[in-house]
């Protein structure tokens, strides 16, 4: 099952449960799926030098955090937008 189908799932699962633990389960699966989900980072000129930042938080980056995949700060996964 792939990222987008398991997001639909728990969507779906959500939606319809009354459970409040199982609603909180969903919200978590939820979260950490969509952090896997890989966003482009926007390119910036920091004050300490960094050079992008993230998409979902907002925090500056560097070049070796985009290489690494995922922001330091948040952990969404990240890539640079391909020109």
């Amino acid at each position: 099952m792939d990222t987008q189908k398991a997001i639909e799932y728990f969507s779906s699962k959500l939606e319809r449960t009354l459970s409040n633990r199982r609603r909180q389960a969903y919200e978590a699966a939820l979260e950490a799926l969509e952090k896997q989900e890989a966003k482009a980072v926007r390119e910036i000129c920091g004050v300490f030098g960094e050079t992008v930042e993230c998409p979902e938080c907002g925090s500056g980056l560097y070049d070796k955090d985009v290489f690494a995949g995922y922001c330091k700060w948040c952990g969404q996964r990240i890539k640079r937008e391909e020109e």
